[in-house]
């Protein structure tokens, strides 16, 4: 229907290029396929040809939501602003600047937005949703809660509401009362795979993992390529102690998303265990050497995505691989394992320096270090 439509506003521009709405419904079109430069490049010609208040509004908004749908969020602010400044009574332009804002992390400013959505129009159910967001953002998880309460007052069946407020109850370890939140939005909408995932993580915490691999399973029913689900669903078979099928899982989110680091540290750890030490680690050392930022999962999220446990064996098993490489005289082979330690300290001024080392001393495969040092270097 979209390229239907544009094809007949291409016929429109050209026997009128200057009507400016020709230029905003195709941009509106563009939009909804998801070609949001073109879409801004209509929405300007627009504004270009006819900058009186009508024109301009539409043309301002539609060019904010493109903005944002590419996550150019200071971009899309401006614009927001733009039609506030036309119409100061917009509840949707407040709502929307409101998750620019909240998207650039500016969650007060996003607050005062939503408040002013709300004041306008005070039967606004997501920006209550979104307002609450913010608040559980900056930990206020009380004022989250309430306004969720609100969403679900003026939309009994707004399922994100209840899927919010139930992970905003999840992160006060109310396990229980977010896992009646869940309930209600998979009653809701049976196929909501966030739900799912969502209450099987509260399972997991309990303790209860037959419950939570239900849970996982039925989202790797809806979606087989769902990375994440095979992903926890090994988590829970490990501390199930059912490591085969953990390691299953493992593999099959592995292929699906190479790049996850906590599952191959995750299944470094159940070779580890296994006694099988070459697969080991060939794990520890992909989930460094493929993962890009070793800040964000190593030092900043605290070893989450693998598990301190996991984190403390693969740091005495390179160590010791090392050791071993040094005793047998191979000290490329010792100095790279020593280096992949160090990022599992982390320490990467001191895994730079093994690495350099290593390709000094005639490493077997100087890509390995390659990309280590790559992703070093951010």
């Amino acid at each position: 229907m979209n390229d239907q439509t544009i094809q007949e506003l291409d016929e429109a521009i050209k026997l009128n290029p200057e009507d400016a709405t020709n230029y905003i419904n195709r941009g509106i079109a563009y939009y909804e396929k998801g070609e949001y430069d073109r879409a801004i490049i209509d929405y300007d010609k627009a504004i270009e040809i006819e900058p009186k208040y009508a024109t301009a509004y539409s043309a301002y908004y539609n060019r904010g939501n493109a903005y944002q749908g590419k996550g150019e969020y200071d971009r899309a602010v401006i614009d927001f602003s733009k039609v506030i400044e036309i119409d100061p009574e917009d509840a949707t332009a407040y709502y929307n600047r409101g998750n620019a804002y909240r998207e650039k992390g500016e969650y007060d400013r996003a607050i005062i937005d939503y408040d002013k959505a709300i004041e306008i129009e005070p039967n606004h159910a997501a920006a209550y949703i979104n307002r609450g967001i913010a608040y559980d953002k900056k930990g206020e998880y009380d004022r989250a809660i309430i306004d969720y309460d609100k969403a679900i007052e003026i939309e009994p069946n707004h399922v994100k509401a209840y899927n919010n407020r139930g992970y905003t109850c999840y992160k006060k370890g109310e396990y229980d009362r977010a896992i009646i939140d869940y309930d209600k939005a998979i009653e809701i909408e049976p196929k909501y795979t966030t739900a799912y995932y969502n209450r099987g993580n509260a399972y997991r915490e309990k303790g209860e993992y037959d419950r939570a691999i239900i849970d996982y399973s039925k989202i790797i029913e809806l979606n087989p390529e769902d990375a994440a689900a095979y992903y926890n669903r090994g988590n829970a078979y490990k501390e199930k102690g059912e490591y085969d099928k953990a390691i299953a899982d493992y593999d099959k989110a592995i292929e699906i998303e190479p790049k996850r680091a906590g599952t191959y540290v995750n299944r470094g750890y159940l070779y580890q265990k296994l006694d099988d030490y070459d697969l080991a680690i060939k794990d520890y050392d992909n989930a460094v050497r493929l993962y890009p930022n070793y800040a964000t999962d190593f030092v900043d999220d605290k070893f989450r995505l693998g598990g301190e446990g996991a984190v403390h064996e693969a740091r005495e098993l390179l160590k010791s691989v090392s050791d071993d490489y040094y005793k047998s005289g191979n000290l490329a082979a010792a100095a790279y394992y020593e280096g992949v330690s160090f990022l599992f300290l982390p320490n990467k001024i001191k895994a730079r320096e093994c690495f350099e080392a290593a390709r000094d001393e005639g490493f077997e495969d100087n890509t390995k270090i390659d990309a280590h040092l790559e992703n070093l270097k951010s």
